[in-house]
């Protein structure tokens, strides 16, 4: 769903790769149908003749056969990691990337970069039945954060309420992993927000804010508004993560982005960091859609959907009907993405979509309802 809004956030000069199921049908068409809408909406997309469609399961081998002068541009878009060893031309930049979007290494070094964090302890599997480990626990508790290095996406967060809980969840993974045990900050007194910073070689500055939307303990999408806003006490912190991560060896000359996971005390305005995504994420692209649609004064919501496989040209319909410029209901629709792969789901064929609502959520659900009945397209 990302490669696909690479083409609303690229320009008509650029290149973009995408996994060659996008070269098939109906996928092919579906991609020229979001060009269409992107085009539609007043932005001017990479041209489908400018697409590569590479093999999923080695999607970077072709990238790294392309002229140098390509790679540092497709590594600002890219998340740097071991899986795209081979487009590096020197490994420093993983280690860069490993050292400044680790968990263990935030932990360790919080406090002495002036970062506000949760009250956090840095430990190992082994010593997961220590004194310190309960006493951590007892203080902090009924329940604290575990966090290991693993997949993205609150996939390797979890709460724990005792060390039983915590030696179970680990029960698969090495005697000498890593782990960290951090406060859970109450959500009736806290807001859990993300930001996108550009950190560039002469500085840093926030690029935009949004809240963070979960469903079932992961993260799904943003709100974004106009409603959303930092004091100078609270960015100060924040732009201090970017000086930390600039410190480290993450800038570039045209900035990098770095998106930072924060949690704000609505009552006193305490800001504490919880996490650095020193790459391109997942709200960054709507953030940049709304701006380049003049747009960053409207409430929208973002979110990635469902949509079953037979009422998928009825979903593109609805997008086109509803489309931001041309929509005259109370609501925009704004399609930034979608997914080349179906799944079964308790025997239904699903399609995976990114999809942002601009204005009245409430009458987009009803409009949305009405023309693609209950269990489609669910945003709230």
């Amino acid at each position: 769903m990302l490669q696909v809004a690479t083409l609303f956030l690229g320009e008509p000069k650029d290149c973009t790769c995408l996994y060659e199921a996008f070269a098939e049908q109906p996928w092919q068409q579906s991609l020229r149908v979001y060009r269409g809408m992107f085009e539609e909406m007043g932005l001017s997309p990479i041209p489908i003749e400018h697409i590569a469609y590479n093999p999923t399961n080695d999607f970077y081998a072709p990238l790294a056969a392309q002229s140098s002068d390509l790679l540092p541009e497709l590594l600002t878009v890219y998340l740097i990691s071991g899986s795209n060893r081979e487009v590096h031309e020197t490994d420093r930049a993983l280690g860069v990337s490993r050292d400044v979007n680790s968990k263990i290494t935030l932990a360790r070094r919080a406090k002495d970069a002036g970062i506000p964090v949760p009250e956090t302890m840095v430990t190992r599997n082994a010593e997961l039945g220590s004194e310190q480990v309960e006493s951590f626990i007892d203080s902090y508790g009924p329940a604290v954060m575990l966090k290991i290095m693993g997949l993205a996406g609150a996939r390797n967060v979890t709460e724990v309420s005792s060390v039983e809980a915590a030696r179970a969840y680990l029960a698969d993974f090495p005697a000498d992993l890593e782990v960290v045990l951090q406060e859970r900050l109450d959500l009736s007194e806290y807001t859990e927000m993300t930001v996108d910073l550009c950190v560039s070689d002469q500085d840093v500055s926030i690029t935009n804010l949004r809240k963070i939307l979960f469903a079932e303990g992961l993260w799904v999408g943003n709100y974004l508004g106009p409603d959303l806003e930092l004091s100078e006490q609270q960015r100060a912190p924040l732009l201090r993560v970017g000086e930390y991560v600039r410190q480290r060896g993450y800038s570039a000359a045209q900035g990098l982005n770095c998106g930072i996971d924060f949690f704000l005390n609505s009552e006193t305005g305490e800001v504490l960091v919880t996490e650095i995504n020193a790459r391109y994420t997942g709200g960054l692209m709507p953030a940049f859609m709304l701006e380049q649609l003049g747009s960053t004064d409207q409430r929208a919501i973002v979110c990635f959907a469902l949509v079953e496989r037979s009422k998928f040209d009825q979903y593109l319909a609805f997008n086109q009907a509803h489309l931001y410029g041309k929509s005259r209901a109370p609501f925009a629709a704004v399609p930034l993405g979608l997914g080349p792969y179906t799944q079964v789901i308790e025997g239904v064929e699903q399609v995976f979509v990114w999809q942002m609502v601009v204005g009245d959520l409430a009458a987009f659900n009803r409009a949305k309802r009405e023309a693609l009945g209950i269990g489609n397209l669910f945003v709230t």
